[in-house]
Parts: structure tokens; sequence; C-alpha cells
């Protein structure tokens, strides 16, 4: 398996409710993988391991590629976040709504067997390449 180095960048802070929520929920139902985000203050998330970007406590991208996460992605409402890597995981389930500022999105090398995007009007870029997953199957 290949490993990414994500070398420790200076931590950013996330305090927009939406992305607090979305971070939570992902780190709940698939980790702790190899993420390395901190929920001891209510209402924020602190991440130490370079796949969060943010301005001014808003979610801008996030990079869960190679994160060893497998089960389910979902990610809601978050206006700011305007790319999502999620390669080399095993998500079989990933349901995307009301991401008005998505414009690329990378899901190469998933399982995927359920895939909803929703409300995502600034999409430009979707990689789906090498899916092991039933939706590619023929």
């Amino acid at each position: 398996m290949h490993k990414k180095n994500f070398k420790m960048k200076p931590e950013v802070t996330i305090t927009d409710s939406a992305a607090v929520t979305a971070l939570i929920q992902i780190y709940q139902v698939n980790c702790p993988g190899l993420l390395e985000w901190d929920f001891s203050i209510t209402g924020q998330v602190r991440a130490r391991d370079g796949r969060v970007e943010a301005e001014k406590g808003t979610l801008t991208c996030l990079d869960l590629s190679l994160g060893e996460l497998r089960g389910v992605l979902k990610i809601h409402n978050v206006e700011s976040l305007t790319t999502l890597k999620a390669n080399r995981n095993s998500f079989r389930m990933v349901g995307l709504n009301n991401l008005p500022a998505l414009g690329y999105i990378d899901l190469e090398n998933n399982r995927i067997s359920d895939l909803s995007l929703v409300g995502l009007p600034g999409l430009a870029k979707l990689n789906l390449c090498h899916m092991r997953s039933p939706l590619l199957a023929r």
C-alpha cells in the first residue's frame, strides 16, 4: 500500500458548525484511520496532519487520501469546501449534498456501491478512476 507523507503542518482550526459536524461524523464513522484531529474543544476541530485547509475557520480543502478509511463518507451543507480528495480508501457509500463551492472531487480507488451527489453546482472535475465497485461493473 502506498503511504502519503503528510508532514506535520501548522495546526488548522475549523469553527464553522456545518464543517465541524461533517468532520466529527467522518471521524466517528470511519476512524481513527490515519487522521490526527482533536475534538477536545466543543464547536471546533483542530487538525495537525495537513489534511485540512481553512480560511477564517471555514473548511476549504479536505484531503482524506490514503487515510485507511472505510465505510461511509457523508458531507452536507459545507458551503466553503472547494476540494475533496478521498482516493485510495475503502469507502462503500459516499453522499455529498449542498456543497455549492465544491469544484473538485477525487474518489479514485475506492469500493463505492452507493454514490449520491446532490447540490454541487460548482463541480468541474470528478475522478472515479480505478473503482472497485459494482456501480461500474457491466
